[in-house]
């Protein structure tokens, strides 16, 4: 580079301590972003190691089956649901590999089941007022009613 510039690593994420992390993993949580990777979090943070060791019960770690890495999860206590092992059967039983979304919708709907597409948040749209054509007349208001209560101190004393 040019006039003793240098190149800076810059990592994924912003993160600087076990808070930090923490912070990020609810935030993902909260707004269904998914999980982390983890060596996306090793490059970010010093010590990352230390710190997710540290964090054992509230982090999940997930390693995903066709390349091995590591998808780090926040462990929310309050979404612990039990499922009954015959459901995770059928659940995993039922391939969608070779069907694109509108032959599984269709598939769906001869079976009586309605999709989730639609559901959801709507948006609103503002109702359109119209305009006032006419003038307003502005006055000043005057307390009147409070009349020989308030004092005047608008004179200056030098």
């Amino acid at each position: 580079l040019e006039n003793g510039q240098k190149y800076a690593f810059k990592p994924k994420f912003d993160i600087r301590d076990k808070t930090s992390l923490m912070k990020l993993l609810k935030n993902h949580d909260l707004h269904g972003l998914g999980g982390v990777m983890k060596e996306d979090v090793e490059e970010s943070l010093p010590n990352a190691e230390k710190s997710l060791k540290s964090l054992g019960e509230h982090i999940i770690t997930i390693v995903r089956p066709n390349d091995k890495k590591e998808i780090l999860f926040y462990n929310d206590k309050y979404c612990r649901y039990k499922i009954d092992e015959e459901f995770q059967k059928m659940w995993r039983g039922v391939s969608v590999d070779g069907l694109d979304d509108k032959k599984i919708e269709e598939y769906l709907e001869k079976q009586g089941i309605s999709s989730m597409q639609d559901v959801g948040l709507k948006k609103v749209s503002q109702i359109k007022r119209k305009k006032g054509g006419g003038k307003r007349k502005t006055f000043k208001k005057h307390n009147e009613h409070l009349d020989g209560v308030l004092e005047d101190y608008s004179e200056v004393v030098k």
